[in-house]
C-alpha cells in the first residue's frame, strides 16, 4: 500500500539511511515492528506488499503494516557519537 507519509524524517536521519543503502544500488530500508512491540530498520530490496512506502531525497522507506500505528505522526531522528549513531523515534 503506497499512502501518505504517515512517518517524518529528519535531514540527518535520511542522510544515515543513505549511507545504509549506498552499497547496494535501489535498495530501500524497512521498518518494521516484532511481536513483543520492539521496532527494528533493516537494508532491503524491495517492499513488502502491504507496507506503506515513505519517499525522500533518494532513499526508500517501507513501512511494515503493523508498525504503521507505533510510527503514525512521528519523526525518525538520529544521535550521534563518536563511534556510534542510533535512530530515535520522537
Amino acid at each position: 500500500m503506497e499512502g501518505s507519509a504517515v512517518l517524518s524524517i529528519t535531514p540527518r536521519a535520511w542522510e544515515a539511511l543513505e549511507d545504509m543503502t549506498c552499497a547496494q544500488h535501489g535498495a530501500g530500508v524497512r521498518l518494521t515492528r516484532s511481536h513483543c512491540g520492539s521496532l527494528s530498520l533493516g537494508v532491503t530490496e524491495r517492499p513488502e506488499l502491504d507496507d506503506t512506502v515513505v519517499w525522500s531525497l533518494g532513499t526508500v522507506v517501507y513501512v511494515d503494516r503493523d508498525a504503521v500505528v507505533a510510527v503514525d505522526q512521528a519523526t525518525l531522528d538520529l544521535r550521534s557519537s563518536p563511534g556510534a549513531r542510533s535512530f530515535f523515534l520522537r
